[in-house]
């Protein structure tokens, strides 16, 4: 009988000593880039929802000059990407079948749709804007620089770009592509020649929506939406390392398996963009006292719209 005990404990500690090996945490060893340089990264995709903004803008800025009326029609065939409205290039943006409404959460998509009623409108409007009367009003300290104004003085162009940076650039980073769609159910084994896995290219995706450059803070040319931010805000925030490091740190550890520094990761970039968007309303409100000093009451007004939307948003 003893002899069967014995062999027992034997086997036992052997199931012991077993499950507290298996039990032990996964040692990585990968190496960490130091630009966003990657197997199959591509974020196309987002370079053209960016280009696409930008051309939105251009058009709503046309209003900016007297007389010239910017058809409402045509800004929302732009939003939905019909009518081939976009100045194409090598993206071929309207053939993509890319949209921005697409991307935009859906109280920014109904904003976005009234700013674009609104534009269409006022921008009929042959007479200088004034309390009460909507038409184009001359920056004081730079009477080239024209805004289109509402009869209240709204500059509707601030309102569309900044409900873009806030409901397609913020939304998409922060609550879809780090948040649902880099979880771990993300497929992260199938890989897509030119794409990667689908938690990869979630990742670039996010990454393609800051903005930046693949070797971003080194190279600060072409910034645009919260890339340009970034940089404004960096010498108080130190963003543009913080967010940066941990886009690298992230894609890096999905590629090599990693997913408990992925989220790490994804937890600091989340956070970051909040912190980075009210560095940004911060932001705007300096320049708009810096206007108010220079005796500009319209470029103020407009700057002051600016972080009122960073904020709703």
């Amino acid at each position: 009988m003893r002899k069967y005990n014995i062999l027992f404990l034997i086997a036992g500690l052997s199931i012991c000593l077993s499950c507290r090996k298996n039990d032990s945490p996964t040692v990585f060893n990968y190496t960490v880039p130091t630009t966003y340089d990657f197997t199959n990264f591509n974020d196309s995709g987002q370079l053209k929802l960016l280009s696409m903004a930008d051309q939105i803008v251009a058009a709503i800025n046309l209003g900016n000059n007297s007389g010239t009326v910017v058809s409402a029609q045509m800004l929302i065939d732009i939003f939905n990407n019909t009518g081939g409205y976009f100045n194409d290039s090598a993206l071929q943006l309207n053939a993509s079948g890319l949209r921005l409404v697409d991307y935009t959460s859906t109280a920014a998509q109904a904003d976005i749709l009234n700013y674009i009623d609104s534009i269409g409108l006022y921008s009929q409007s042959i007479t200088t804007a004034s309390p009460g009367i909507a038409g184009v009003s001359p920056s004081v300290a730079n009477p080239s620089k024209k805004y289109l104004l509402s009869p209240n003085g709204v500059f509707f162009s601030q309102l569309v770009k900044k409900t873009i940076m806030g409901g397609i650039c913020a939304y998409e980073i922060e609550n879809v592509y780090l948040t649902d769609s880099v979880s771990n159910s993300v497929n992260n084994s199938t890989i897509v020649p030119g794409l990667g896995t689908a938690m990869e290219h979630h990742w670039d995706e996010a990454f393609g929506l800051w903005g930046v450059p693949v070797n971003f803070p080194a190279n600060t040319t072409g910034l645009r939406y919260f890339g340009s931010y970034s940089n404004q805000v960096d010498a108080g925030l130190h963003s543009n390392s913080s967010i940066m490091n941990a886009f690298l740190k992230g894609r890096a550890a999905i590629s090599n398996k990693d997913l408990a520094t992925k989220q790490t990761q994804a937890n600091i970039l989340i956070t970051t963009f909040d912190s980075l968007d009210a560095a940004a309303i911060v932001q705007e409100m300096k320049e708009t006292d810096e206007n108010i000093e220079a005796g500009d009451a319209i470029a103020a007004y407009a700057r002051f719209q600016n972080h009122w939307v960073l904020y709703a948003t």
